[in-house]
This record gives structure tokens, C-alpha cells and sequence, in this order.
């Protein structure tokens, strides 16, 4: 998925993909049994301030490689740079006629709470699966929450966003445990990439992010003020609408 250069700057990303592929084999059988879906175009989930949405740098490395690869990181780094906790996530696109997936311009490439949102559990104080619905579902039908509560309780398999943040937190503690607001860790998960990218490059002179582009320079962006949480201490996971 990647080339030599991003896989040796950046281990155990293959882990990472395992985990998102595991969460993506579930979701199809999840959504058939329980006879639950997204509304068609709707991304009320994604209208937000970004600081209601949380990740790692270590999500979201995927997708920063993949921009300077396309060598639209820097683009996106100014862009960044150019909002405010209230503002949404940059890749938020919030025109429905061009049918994008989610309305993201970076959904293949998404972190873990954009793969669960909606269709996921948490664990209760007894060690129990407890659906966590977004509001307008739950609004839309009434009694949507107890029956697919029940099919849980009944066995049916659910992604559960406590295990997989756990997981993916243990594969690289040092990216994976610090939670930021989703324009926040991009940018981190950026910068990262593109001083880590052109430190290999100054060692191996042609080695570069693909076969025609020119060395980048490390970016100068300077991060948001907003602080970062432990995963221990957040779960943005919960309903937010």
C-alpha cells in the first residue's frame, strides 16, 4: 500500500490496516441482521465542530501519507492552520450532488471513531456490549435502541469501539494513546511525516515520497493550541448529535 520509503519510516501500519479491515469485514453483516443503515446522503455526523471528533496520529498516519504522496500534504497543512476548534473536519464536504462516500474527501483513508460512529459498542461496568446510536437514529425510531440491544444480547456480533481503541493504542503506544481533535492530529500526523520523509531523504539521495516528485522540505507548520487526551480519559465514540 505504501512505498519502501513510507513503510520503513513508519512501522506496524500493516497492524493498523488489519484492524480497520477486521472493522470493515463486520460491518456489512452487522447492518444486514439489524436492518440498520445511514440515512442516503446524510452526514450529520461529520457537521461538527472538529474538536467533537477525536483521533491518534497514529489513525491517521495512513492518510497523511497518502497526501504527501499526492503532494497535497503542504495544502493541507495551510488549510489546517487557517481554522479554529470550531470549524469542521478539513475534509468534511458538505455538498450532497457529489455524492461522496460519507461526504468525506478522505473516507478510504479515515480513522477509527469515522469507522464506528453509529455502529458500535461500547463495554458496560459489567463487561456487556451497549450500542451507542447517533441521535438522529435513535430519534427517527423510537424503539431502534432496544431492538438492536437485544440481537446484542443475543449474540449478534458488533464492533466494539473500546476493544479496537485499545488495540490499536497498544500497537504504537507513543502515537496511538494521545487523542486529538481530527484537524489537530492531522496536522501533527503531517508535520511528522514530511520531517521524517525528508531526514530519509537526506540519507539516501534518491529515495523520495514517489518516482517523480521532488524532495520535500520538512513543513512549517505550527500546531493548534488545543491540548491532546489519553485515550483512557476520552471516547468521542458516544452520540455527539
Amino acid at each position: 500500500m505504501y512505498n519502501n520509503l513510507a513503510s520503513s519510516i513508519f512501522g506496524c501500519l500493516d497492524r493498523l490496516w488489519e484492524v480497520y479491515d477486521e472493522i470493515d469485514s463486520l460491518m456489512p453483516n452487522f447492518k444486514r441482521i439489524a436492518a440498520y443503515d445511514c440515512p442516503k446522503d446524510c452526514r450529520r455526523c461529520c457537521d461538527t465542530p472538529a474538536k467533537n471528533i477525536e483521533a491518534s496520529i497514529f489513525e491517521i498516519l495512513p492518510l497523511s501519507i497518502h497526501l504527501w504522496q499526492k503532494g497535497e500534504a503542504e495544502s493541507c497543512l495551510r488549510k489546517i492552520k487557517e481554522t479554529n476548534p470550531e470549524s469542521p473536519c478539513v475534509f468534511y464536504d458538505n455538498f450532497p450532488s457529489r455524492q461522496l462516500a460519507g461526504g468525506c474527501r478522505a473516507y478510504f483513508w479515515r480513522p477509527l471513531v469515522c469507522r464506528l460512529f453509529g455502529f458500535s459498542a461500547t463495554t458496560n461496568k459489567y463487561g456487556k456490549p451497549l450500542i451507542v446510536l447517533c441521535r438522529r437514529m435513535k430519534k427517527m425510531d423510537l424503539g431502534l435502541e432496544d431492538r438492536i440491544q437485544g440481537m446484542i444480547n443475543q449474540e449478534l456480533k458488533i464492533p466494539n469501539n473500546s476493544n479496537y481503541a485499545l488495540k490499536i493504542s497498544l500497537i504504537n503506544p507513543f502515537l496511538g494513546q494521545i487523542r486529538y481533535s481530527i484537524n489537530e492530529a492531522l496536522g501533527r500526523a503531517l508535520e511528522m511525516v514530511g520531517y521524517r520523509i525528508s531526514l530519509m531523504s537526506n540519507t539516501h539521495e534518491n529515495t523520495s515520497v514517489n518516482a517523480t516528485s521532488k524532495r520535500p522540505e520538512p513543513p512549517h507548520f505550527q500546531p493548534l493550541s488545543q491540548k491532546g487526551r489519553t485515550q483512557e480519559g476520552s471516547e468521542k465514540i458516544r452520540s455527539r448529535r
